[in-house]
Formats: structure tokens, sequence, C-alpha cells
């Protein structure tokens, strides 16, 4: 059998609910580490009107909220704060937040990231002559660490594949650190003294990637988090924040200025600049495999969400209100992103859940018979109740959902229900759902003979 390259890809045979399993390997300490990488079918297109509906939350205490990240393991979201009494904030459900202490006053918490594998949240902070690590099982009980070096350290993410800490920093004599378990660092030299605002790492390339706000260079990639090359952006901008999708296979950047300020990548190295909506300071970016959908927020304008299925092209969205929103990271769990806001009314919103549907009872403007066409952009089911009489013996009374593009719909959409040769006077109700497409026609047809069908109850559910 050929050996297996760093970032090579073999796939095998797709199991439930996702395209396939792809063993991916790697190496560390010349041994050789393989891993399944799941991934999810192409999502419904309707499922992603979840992120276009946002409404505000009120966070635990109004502290200036930056970071959001979700623990799956623990079922919990984990906010730190710039500034504030209390500068952590825990929430099961990005609704209902708690407010907890940091380890030690006086540090201003830029990031936290989640490791599964070590079971810990592990945070930095860019405050000089202070404490700039914190580490937290659970999200509530948090211990100081000692950085490698005294240097603003702004963000920080978690490699399992090579099993370390890799974090930034935009000042400072040393930029860049690493760690293999959150509590001793290392220090390590970054390709240039930019300002490094971002870094993720890409499993299926084997590559960390970092972005700067400013600085000639504003670009790195490693393969290790230790050895670090400069890379060309795709122009001069504020490079806040990086993140990949791995179903697209793409890097993502955002930027809080600049004449493009978004741009892509698909190997870290050669980038593209794309078009924002509209020219406002973007600081975060998440990519959702479950909707297929990049989400960016916005610290000020008018619009300050931005969605995108391919990193591409983008469109503005409403926020829940103007506030100075940070961060915004997802949960597959929930079904919903959520967002931290730095000043605000309400400093946290949310997303609709891609698991809840809405249900509008429309029974006053439908009837039977009658053609309708879904214009939403989401499958929506039709429920409704319908008696049927028959007033002579043997007579007929039964009804059928049909949808498709035709006008009157023809194609069976549902079963038949209703009275067959009935008795005289049989007086029954019945229950018929179906489902229609988006952009589809569809009616409820009735078949009347000695008898008659009436709409009771009619509800539509997105």
């Amino acid at each position: 059998m050929a050996e297996i390259k760093p970032g090579a890809i073999t796939n095998h045979n797709d199991l439930q609910n996702r395209d396939a399993v792809n063993a991916h390997s790697w190496f560390k300490n010349n041994v050789r580490v393989t891993k399944n990488l799941y991934y999810r079918k192409k999502p419904k297109m309707w499922l992603r009107d979840a992120a276009y509906t946002w409404t505000s939350r009120s966070a635990a205490t109004t502290s200036q909220w930056i970071p959001v990240v979700w623990s799956p393991e623990l079922g919990l979201f984990v906010a730190t704060a710039r500034s504030g009494a209390y500068q952590v904030m825990t929430s099961p459900d990005g609704i209902a937040w708690t407010r907890r202490s940091a380890s030690t006053a006086g540090s201003e918490w830029r990031s936290v990231v989640w490791s599964p594998e070590l079971g810990i949240f592990v945070a930095v902070s860019d405050t000089i002559g202070a404490i700039q690590v914190m580490t937290s099982p659970d999200g509530i009980t948090w211990t100081s660490r000692s950085a490698s070096a005294d240097s603003g350290w702004v963000f920080v993410t978690w490699s399992p594949e090579l099993g370390i800490f890799v974090a930034v920093a935009e000042i400072g004599a040393i930029r860049v650190m690493t760690s293999p378990d959150g509590i001793t660092w290392t220090s390590r030299s970054a390709s240039a003294g930019s300002g490094w605002h971002s870094v993720v790492w890409s499993p299926e390339l084997g590559i960390f990637v970092a972005v700067a706000d400013t600085g000639a260079i504003q670009v790195m990639t490693s393969p290790d988090g230790i050895t670090w090359t400069s890379r060309s952006a795709s122009e001069e901008a504020g490079w806040w924040w990086v993140t990949w999708s791995p179903e697209l296979g793409l890097f993502v950047a955002v930027a809080n200025y600049g004449t493009n300020q978004v741009m892509t990548s698909p190997d870290g190295i050669t980038w593209t600049g794309r078009s924002a909506p509209e020219a406002v300071g973007w600081l975060s970016v998440v990519w959702s495999p479950e909707l297929g959908l990049f989400v960016a927020v916005a610290y000020n304008g008018t619009n300050q969400v931005m969605t995108s299925p391919d990193g591409i092209t983008w469109t503005s969205r409403s926020s829940s209100e103007v506030s100075s929103w940070r961060s915004v990271t997802w949960s597959p769990e929930l079904g919903i992103f959520v967002a931290v806001a730095y000043s605000g009314t309400n400093l946290v919103m949310t997303s609709k859940s891609m698991f809840q549907k809405y249900a509008s009872d429309v029974t006053a403007s439908r009837a039977l018979d009658t053609t309708y066409t879904n214009a939403d952009s989401r499958t929506m089911t039709v429920r409704a109740t319908v008696k049927c009489i028959v007033t002579v013996a043997g007579g007929n009374a039964y009804v059928q959902g049909k949808s498709d593009a035709a006008d009157p719909p023809t194609t069976a959409a549902s079963g038949i229900v209703g009275i067959e040769a009935g008795l005289l006077s049989e007086n029954n109700s019945f229950e018929i759902v179906f489902d229609v497409a988006p952009g589809m026609n569809y009616q409820i047809e009735s078949s009347v003979t000695n008898g008659t069908a009436t709409l009771g109850t009619w509800s539509e559910t997105r």
C-alpha cells in the first residue's frame, strides 16, 4: 500500500446522513496519525434562513464582551470580556447567561478556545504586565497561567491533530507562542513583526494560517506552529479574523477596513480579494457546515451581519440591534449562531435555530380547490382538517393534497382521505398533511358526489 502523505485524503463508503468518511493522515513525532473527517450532505437551502433572523439577548453583566466560543462536549457557550467586574459568562442555550469570575482582575481577555481532546478552555489577554493566560475545565472556575512572553496576545486556536495551542500577538518582541496543554507555553518566532490578530488551523491541509491588521506582511502560514512563512494578502487591509471551511476547502478572512474587506484562499498562500456588501468594520467570521454558510459580524454600520454560501458573494443582513458586535460562533447541536458585543444595549444576539419552525394559521385566507404558491425559500408543511359529509347513500366526499409547478397542481402530495360510497348523513373529520417545496404550487383538491367537503383549520409550518 502506498504511503499516505500529510494532507492526503482517502475516500471510504458513505455513512448515514453524511456524504463521505475521509481518512486524513499526518505525521507527529515521525508517527503517522489518522483521523476520520465526516462531511455532511449538502444542506437544504431553506435552512439558511436561520442565519437571517436575529434576536437580542441580555448579557449576564454589562462588560465589554469580545470572544465567544461553543463547547459541544459541555453544551456550553463561554464568552470573555476586555473589562468589567465579571469578565466571563456562560450559557447553555445562548439566551440565559450566568456571570463568572476570571482567574484575575486587570487583564483584558481577547480570545478563548475550547479543546475537546484536553477538556479545557484556554483564554489569552493582551494586557502587558498582567496575567495573560487562563484555563478552565468547565467555563466556571478559571486558573491563571504564565505566557511565554509579555506580549499583546489577542487570539488562540487549537490543533487536535498536532495536540497544540497556538496564540498570536499584535504587539511585543514575541508574537507567537505554543503549548501542548494550555499551561506551559513556548515562544516562537513569527515570520514578521506585524499586528497578528487571528489564527486558524486546517486539518485537511495540515497548516495554520494567521492574518494581521497592520504591517507589510499580513498573512503567514505554518505546518507546526513553530516555523512560519510570510505570505502576501490580497491587498493591504485591517485583516481581523480568519476561518476555515473543510467542506469548501477555503480560508476566508474579513477586515475592519480596506477596499475589499473579504479575501479567500484555497491553500493559505494565494489570496483573492472579495467585496463585502457594506464598508463597515467586519471583525469576526464563522463557518456553519450544517447550513453551508459563512456568517460575519461588524462593530459598526447599519447592517452588521453578512452571509455567504461560498465566501465570494456576500449579502447584508440586519442584526437584532445596532451594537459593537465583536465575535460570532456556531453551535451545530443547537442550530444557532451566537454573537457578543463590546458595547450596546443588549450585548448578545442569537440567530433563529435551524431546528425551529414557525407556524402561521392561515385558515381565513385558504380554501379547497384553490391554487396557492410557496413563495418562501423554505420547504413548508401544510396541515389541514376537512369535514366530509355524505348527503345521499353511496355518495363520495374526499380530498387530496397536490403540489407541483402546474396551475392547478396535478401531482399527489398526500394520500386520499374522506368518505367513498358512504352511508346517508355519514359525517367525519379528516386531517391531511403534506410538504411543499420552495416555489411550488399547492392545493387541497376535493372530489364530491352527493356530499360535501368543508375546510376546518389550515396551517402552514416553515
